[in-house]
């Protein structure tokens, strides 16, 4: 009998300790002061979202909406890893947003990416296959009215040792891989294509930065081949179709493949009824930027519809003062990252 006792009691010793030790465990790390080396980085890739949200919030201070996700990963190449993160903003836009947070020894630096416009995430890859890891990120060069689409441009980011740099034309390859998926997205088929790209409604201000908000529709390329069995969108309007077509034609112009190309569908998009298609062409003219091109945007600023001649006017004078992406330049945060890592 005592012999039964004495398993009983160390038993219930066992469990209580267990439990005690369960309500008491560790805390996640102090990511701003963690390790953030590249060994590190499988554990902190497990780091839960909460903690990751607790370290954004806390360098940056304001209410950035809902953490989507998060890497951290090696984009400096320097053994330290970055950590980049998608948001929502608190806003419309679902998880399109994406800065990247690096911890130096001056302290931590975010690397807002929206400075270069309203930025759509695309993803980190190595593109060449070389171990280095770029940052892909969709710019908003054109778009169509209510309920239609917006025509991406991405971008190609990597370190440059000040910043994180527009290097898309050392990466020629990557851009004709993405003209020749649009191309047989465009070719004509004997029933609907699958759109296999994630598409987003969302509301925006105009591409001019003026007037009222706008509900504009992106397609931007899905991560994974979507399989037969999947159901998915189909291009079911023209909206989706010209703006798949002002992306295709803006390669080309970039590859050096044709400097006008895209300019018969443009001035069809520019002789049309239809406002939105007007406004939609005074964007593609202005990124086309030839002398024909500028000459068809000039007669739309004086469109009678005072929208799109608006419209037109903007697009204009960002024709005639281009401007290229900058390298993403960081805001160095004060931020004490001395204190002894946490791991």
């Amino acid at each position: 009998m005592k012999k039964r006792i004495a398993i009983a009691i160390w038993v219930l010793t066992f469990l209580y300790a267990s439990l005690a030790g369960a309500q008491t465990a560790a805390p996640h790390p102090n990511l701003e002061t963690a390790d953030w080396s590249t060994k590190q980085a499988r554990s902190l890739n497990a780091e839960p979202k909460k903690a990751v949200w607790e370290l954004i919030d806390n360098l940056l201070g304001v209410d950035l909406g809902k953490l989507c996700s998060f890497q951290f990963t090696d984009l400096r190449h320097s053994e330290v890893l970055s950590l980049a993160v998608t948001y929502d903003a608190g806003g419309n836009a679902d998880c399109i947003d994406f800065d990247v947070i690096d911890k130096t020894p001056a302290g931590i630096e975010d690397f807002d990416f929206f400075a270069g416009g309203e930025p759509f995430f695309e993803g980190i890859k190595d593109i060449n296959g070389d171990g280095r890891r770029e940052v892909i990120v969709g710019r908003s060069f054109a778009s169509i009215g209510r309920d239609h689409c917006t025509a991406i441009w991405p971008v190609i980011y990597a370190w440059d040792g000040s910043g994180y740099a527009d290097v898309s034309g050392q990466f020629k390859g990557f851009y004709r891989q993405r003209l020749q998926e649009l191309t047989r997205r465009l070719a004509p088929s004997p029933t609907p294509t699958p759109v296999s790209e994630r598409v987003q409604t969302f509301e925006s201000q105009p591409l001019g930065g003026s007037g009222p908000q706008v509900r504009l529709r992106m397609i931007l390329p899905q991560a994974s081949p979507t399989s037969e069995s999947e159901s998915s969108e189909e291009t079911a309007n023209t909206g989706d179709t010209d703006c798949l077509k002002a992306e295709a034609a803006k390669i080309e112009r970039f590859l050096g493949i044709s400097s006008d190309a895209g300019m018969l569908d443009a001035i069809k998009w520019k002789n049309s009824n239809n406002p939105d298609d007007r406004e939609f062409a005074a964007w593609v003219l202005a990124d086309t930027g030839t002398a024909e091109a500028i000459g068809d945007l000039r007669t739309l600023s004086k469109d009678p519809d005072p929208d799109v001649a608006a419209t037109a006017q903007a697009a204009m004078k960002g024709a005639l003062n281009p401007t290229v992406f900058p390298t993403i330049q960081g805001e160095l945060l004060t931020k004490d990252t001395s204190a002894p890592s946490a791991k």
